[in-house]
């Protein structure tokens, strides 16, 4: 055989100059016809950049037989470098080695990297303690109970590794961390941990599967509980009390939506309410994922595609949970569309003292990041004839409040009150 010119390798064949008349020293028969001949050391350095030639002879044993035979294959392994494997957190490895054709048994070894958890290196950033309902979408044969959607994420707020190898969740929910392939964190990262992965990433498909670190048992109480973490030892390393009564915010209990602490890198004190709000979306926002923008895009997280294209519940004037609001209504203001909403960002009429005459004000919170919604305040005399814009409103107040994703509304009637003449409101609500 030659690679680029050069013999690498003869078998068979007698020593010193070989030409087409050249007979083999031995024959091939039997079952030794499919053994394969290795060869193992062919110098590197033959190789070029680009296309090679390998050439091989094949002699027969004598000039009377009657059948020949060959098969070649050639397989290039690049020996790894030490220097492009590193470890940049705490890591469990499982390796196996594998020689001549079979595995070694399976080793496992814990890396641990950085700086040990604290409270003052990672925190607890979204908690999702009641989820709603499953969809039919999600889950068809009715195995998965709100439950089973819980998760829990934790995020690193240092600049430095973190090592959780031995740390375990002791009141709350059960969770050891020494038992998780994943023991540690890397500068900024988040990871969730679940209570039902299968069922977990139906409902979250854009999460990568990597950040879920496992999953954990017992489950977070729909009440309120103390969640606590603790070293091997017994000392404490985070421990806080939730719970779903004002002033912590009530949507997250029942309503489909998680406790988001806000801004993470200042490290809020958990256990006071006002270090948390209900997440921007419904089902919440685990490592981040991207929300629904479009109405469509809104209906794929409750609907299959089926439903969306061909069934009447997923239309935008439908009402399938039956709760009275139409599947735009929830759109808007960002609930569920297959379950009972109770509570909608809709103030009621007040009345405002202005120049020493009343009006009534109306205000309202409003999704900011939707796409093509218009939301119009109008006023009718009989419930008829409707009319809206600056001759008949003036706005009197505006507020964004990024973490919540809403925008607040205040207007107040152009026309005094008059004791003698009907005021009724209503919001127009339309796709543009």
């Amino acid at each position: 055989m030659y690679l680029n010119g050069v013999e690498v390798w003869r078998v068979g064949m007698p020593e010193g100059e070989i030409n087409y008349e050249t007979l083999a020293t031995e024959g091939v028969g039997g079952s030794e016809e499919t053994v394969f001949n290795i060869k193992e050391d062919i110098p590197i350095e033959l190789f070029k950049e680009g296309e090679n030639a390998l050439a091989v002879e094949v002699h027969q044993v004598a000039r009377t037989s009657s059948d020949i035979s060959f098969d070649l294959e050639l397989v290039a392994t690049m020996p790894s470098d030490p220097s492009d494997f590193s470890i940049d957190k705490s890591t469990r490895l499982k390796a196996r080695v594998l020689r001549d054709n079979e595995w070694s048994a399976l080793n496992e070894v814990v890396y641990r990297v950085g700086e040990r958890a604290s409270a003052s290196n990672f925190v607890v950033s979204e908690l999702h303690y009641r989820p709603s309902q499953a969809t039919k979408k999600e889950d068809p044969e009715g195995k998965y109970s709100r439950s089973d959607f819980e998760f829990l994420e934790l995020t690193s707020i240092s600049d430095q590794p973190i090592d959780f190898s031995g740390l375990n969740f002791s009141s709350g929910i059960n969770f050891d961390f020494s038992q998780s392939d994943l023991l540690g964190l890397s500068p900024g990262e988040s990871v969730i941990i679940v209570g039902n992965k299968e069922a977990f990433l139906t409902r979250y498909p854009e999460v990568d599967a990597s950040k879920i670190i496992g999953e954990f048992t017992g489950n977070l109480d729909n009440d309120g509980e103390r969640i606590e973490m603790k070293w091997e030892d017994g000392s404490i390393v985070r421990t806080f009390i939730y719970n779903d009564k004002d002033p912590w915010p009530e949507d997250a209990d029942g309503e489909g939506y998680s406790l988001v602490l806000k801004k993470p890198s200042n490290n809020l004190d958990h256990s006071v309410p006002e270090s948390w709000v209900s997440s921007k979306v419904l089902n919440g926002t685990p490592t981040l994922i991207n929300e629904a923008k479009s109405f469509l895009e809104w209906s794929g997280l409750f609907f299959s595609q089926e439903e969306i294209m061909n069934d009447v519940a997923a239309q935008p004037e439908s009402d399938p949970d039956q709760d009275g609001y139409i599947n735009l209504v929830e759109y808007a203001f960002n609930s569920s569309p297959v379950e009972h909403s109770q509570n909608f960002d809709l103030n009621e009429i007040s009345k405002i003292l202005v120049g020493g005459q009343y009006y009534y004000s109306f205000s309202y919170n409003q999704r900011f990041d939707v796409e093509s919604l218009k939301i119009e305040l109008e006023v009718s005399s009989d419930m008829k004839n409707w009319n809206s814009g600056i001759d008949y409103f003036k706005k009197i107040g505006e507020k964004v409040d990024h973490e919540s994703g809403k925008i607040n509304k205040t207007f107040r009637s152009i026309q005094p009150i008059d004791s003698n003449f009907a005021m009724f409101f209503r919001l127009k609500i339309e796709l543009e």
